[in-house]
């Protein structure tokens, strides 16, 4: 029953996120078509470019001096966190809400649909900014081109197992890594209150911007900090194993608090 009704509410819910993140990787696009149109280098750029620009996040420092703050990569990370919070804690402060809970007579069924509906909305967010690009890529750059062309990544001269990893790095694994963090913002927000959820998990991401460790989850929504984009960047076997464990982890932790919140 849950489920069901996330899949039709929730994403219903969310369509003016889901339309603000249109609007987002739109401004992205034209903003970084007219930047390199301005110097000449526009056909130097190809629609993996524009993706990987979108989602790069920032390289390993080693040198903290030169640390900066990717405010692209920062503010879509918010975006998600924001998505994923407001509708579920929504529908338990209102009357409908709650009654749907009640009907369907399970805590545990009700937090669990909410995780799975998690997954869902970010998965369904990074494809919006990815349609985006290529809706743009086709009207501006002429053709949709799938080899990055200013990084370097020749997708046709692939094997499989190496384009399997590199689809797996770009694609799959930021996905997982902001499905973690949040997980930990709807988690802290049903222990405590939405703004400590989204306090810790900007905490998290300012974070994951100065230590280069799979640990800190923000790291694998960064591109820069692949090994296929940087040749000192984190394999995608550490960020697997660590990102799989943090959200087994989280959701069990998920399920367990929300059965001991006072609804009342």
């Amino acid at each position: 029953m849950y489920i069901k009704y996330d899949l039709v509410v929730g994403i219903r819910d969310s369509l003016f996120i889901i339309l603000g993140v249109m609007v987002y990787a739109l401004i992205f696009c034209i903003n970084l078509y007219g930047t390199y149109l301005n110097g000449d280098y526009i056909d130097s750029l190809s629609t993996m470019d524009y993706i990987i620009f979108f989602h790069e996040g920032a390289e390993i420092f080693y040198d903290k001096s030169d640390v900066y703050i990717p405010i692209t990569w920062l503010l879509f990370q918010f975006l998600l966190c924001f998505a994923t919070v407001r509708y579920p804690l929504s529908e338990l402060k209102s009357n409908y809400g709650n009654a749907v809970l009640f009907k369907g007579g399970s805590r545990e069924k009700w937090i669990k649909s909410k995780l799975i509906w998690i997954a869902i909305i970010i998965t369904v967010l990074y494809f919006v900014s990815y349609v985006v690009i290529f809706v743009f890529s086709s009207l501006f750059i002429g053709k949709i081109n799938m080899n990055a062309i200013y990084y370097e990544i020749d997708f046709k001269s692939s094997g499989f197992f190496e384009l399997s990893k590199i689809v797996y790095s770009l694609f799959i694994i930021p996905i997982l890594s902001s499905t973690v963090l949040c997980t930990v913002a709807f988690c802290l927000s049903l222990l405590f209150n939405r703004y400590v959820g989204f306090t810790v998990v900007i905490s998290l991401l300012v974070s994951s911007v100065y230590v280069g460790n799979p640990l800190l989850a923000g790291n694998g929504s960064m591109l820069l900090r692949s090994d296929i984009l940087s040749p000192d960047g984190i394999n995608c076997l550490s960020y697997t194993i660590s990102l799989v464990i943090e959200v087994v982890l989280i959701d069990i932790a998920s399920v367990f608090v929300f059965k001991g919140c006072d609804l009342i």
